[in-house]
């Protein structure tokens, strides 16, 4: 699997899209890859890398500072319009303020915002109405102008939760937002999810389809693992 997201991401045409799900060896290895996955700011005005649990988050914030990464730590509730707002000012570079993003001043990242998937806050919708057509018809306050329709907000979760409602937050999210948006999962064998899960028979079976130690993986066969495991924990 190749490392260049970015050019994944500028072929995409659809409003939201989800990548396959994305496999590493070690959180560790996994989190130092997420770096170098990082949208540049010509494939993405915005990208927000979530995590769900802290323990992840301080990890994540930790690498970023290794490397030099520019971020900004968002905190309060994450909602459609602030991001929509991100996103606007990252088209009017003038008016940006760039003075309380952490790490090197450069712009080889889009404007990157770390946050918890738990600070979402989702729009509410009229019974029986959508998202989109809810928010297109809104002409208040933060939603107007548009966003161009070229413009792509990247959205990547560094793990998976144990309750697949968890994710589906995110999804949910990027629904309501403006711009054509890109979303992926990532998790490593040693995440508590999936700890103790692959058995030998799978680990041959996966080294058998191609899998390295020291590459990323993205199969069907673990997604489904991922959720049939999500599934149990979401039973009553």
């Amino acid at each position: 699997m190749t490392s260049n997201w970015g050019r994944w991401f500028s072929l995409l045409r659809p409003k939201v899209h989800e990548f396959a799900d994305t496999f590493v060896a070690t959180r560790s290895q996994l989190n130092q890859n997420l770096v170098h996955w990082l949208p540049s700011s010509t494939d993405a005005p915005v990208t927000l890398l979530l995590a769900h649990y802290p323990r992840t988050f301080e990890q994540l914030q930790s690498v970023l500072e290794q490397h030099g990464v520019p971020y900004r730590i968002h905190v309060g509730a994450l909602d459609a319009p602030l991001v929509n707002q991100w996103c606007r000012d990252r088209l009017n570079p003038h008016q940006q303020d760039r003075s309380s993003f952490r790490g090197a001043a450069d712009d080889r990242v889009a404007s990157l915002y770390l946050g918890l998937v738990g600070q979402i806050s989702l729009l509410a919708t009229a019974p029986g109405g959508n998202a989109d057509r809810d928010r297109d018809n809104s002409r208040s306050g933060r939603y107007w102008p548009s966003i161009s329709k070229e413009a792509r907000i990247s959205i990547l979760v560094a793990e998976r939760h144990s309750s697949r409602q968890a994710d589906d937050q995110v999804r949910h999210f990027c629904r309501q937002l403006e711009a054509r948006t890109q979303l992926g999962f990532f998790l490593a064998f040693d995440d508590p999810l999936l700890s103790g899960r692959i058995d030998t028979a799978m680990q041959q079976l996966l080294e058998h389809y191609g899998m390295r130690p020291d590459e990323p993986l993205q199969s069907l066969l673990l997604e489904r693992l991922v959720r049939r495991i999500q599934r149990s924990a979401d039973r009553p």
